[in-house]
């Protein structure tokens, strides 16, 4: 399909391309054309002259152009005739021709290739379209398989006790939860693909201090040893989605480090270009060498251990906290080492 839309896209700019070729072409013809003719009648008149100096003076049959010579000039007693006029015009002519022929060829190959530059990013947004409702069509139908295999074994069971209905209720109810969490998840996937930001100018440092407040209570419960340490730092940034990138590493990095573990962020101003990084580090199960290229990706999830029923666990976390990042114009670098942990930097 995008082969064909080149093709045609390619087309359009030949077109384009060799009517105002011809225009111009046109118009340089006709008006060297003109040079011509008042050239070879000066040159003819010059050199009369040069023989008889009294050649066409007092005459008011002379003009502008070697037809309106003396007849008997024009006939085979000049020394320009027509046909030499005629024939530089004709060589004027074939020289355009072959510069035409010359800019149609460079015309094609940089119209394929500005065609091909054109729909790349479509291309990209529609091939990236088709692998994401390809990959949310099948995190999808796991839960609501799941749930039509609950309610099917019920209904099948001729005697149903008030114990067996609450326990398919709350199966069943497990799995809506997780229905709801992906279609959240997909719902600001779907938000950041339109690419607006809210951006204001404020303290990040106090950002990051809140929002990790906000995760004390879950960090406490796994006994991780939860530490902030930040430099005022005023960025001009979308403050509610830095909020949820944030929150992101962090129920990240908390989720999977284990029992008395520790999560370090750190907010640090940095010289030069870069205006600050945030550091996330803990030390959790880390993420293995060969997984580290994909973690953004979406749906991706490294092991057996990351699996559903968490906000998160559908591999979509880093995957809205890469494009967050990559909306202000920032980075993320990460580090891990299986059983050591991990360490997220994002650079403003």
């Amino acid at each position: 399909m995008f082969q064909q839309a080149r093709l045609k896209l390619t087309g359009w700019y030949l077109l384009i391309i060799m009517m105002i070729s011809a225009f111009f072409s046109l118009g340089i013809y006709f008006t060297v054309s003109s040079q011509l003719e008042r050239s070879f009648y000066q040159a003819e008149i010059r050199y009369r002259r040069q023989i008889d100096p009294d050649f066409g003076r007092g005459s008011n049959g002379l003009g502008q152009r070697i037809e309106d010579l003396p007849p008997s000039l024009v006939q085979g007693q000049a020394f320009f005739t027509l046909q030499d006029l005629q024939t530089a015009k004709q060589k004027f002519a074939l020289g355009l021709v072959m510069a035409n022929g010359i800019i149609l060829f460079v015309s094609a190959l940089s119209g394929y290739f500005l065609a091909g530059k054109t729909l790349l990013p479509i291309e990209q947004v529609m091939e990236g379209q088709k692998r994401f409702i390809a990959d949310a069509s099948h995190e999808l139908k796991t839960p609501l398989t799941a749930l039509k295999t609950v309610l099917e074994v019920t209904l099948r069971q001729k005697r149903l006790t008030l114990k067996e209905s609450r326990q398919t209720i709350n199966d069943s109810l497990e799995e809506v939860r997780e229905l709801e969490v992906l279609s959240s998840w997909l719902l600001k996937l779907a938000q950041l693909q339109e690419g607006r930001l809210e951006k204001d100018s404020f303290d990040l440092a106090d950002l990051v201090r809140k929002t990790v407040g906000r995760f004390k209570i879950l960090a406490d419960k796994k006994k991780i040893k939860l530490t902030v340490k930040t430099d005022k730092i005023i960025l001009l940034v979308d403050k509610q989605k830095i909020k949820e990138m944030i929150g992101i590493f962090l129920d990240n990095a908390i989720k999977y480090t284990p029992q008395k573990g520790r999560v370090d962020v750190r907010l640090v101003k940095l010289r030069g270009r870069c205006r600050c990084r945030l550091q996330i580090k803990d030390s959790g199960i880390g993420i293995d060498k060969k997984d580290l290229p994909h973690v953004f990706k979406r749906f991706y999830r490294t092991d057996a251990s990351r699996t559903r029923g968490t906000a998160g666990g559908f591999g979509l976390g880093l995957s809205l906290a890469k494009q967050i990042v990559d909306l202000h114009h920032g980075r993320i670098e990460v580090n891990s080492k299986l059983g050591e942990g991990t360490v997220f930097n994002v650079v403003f």
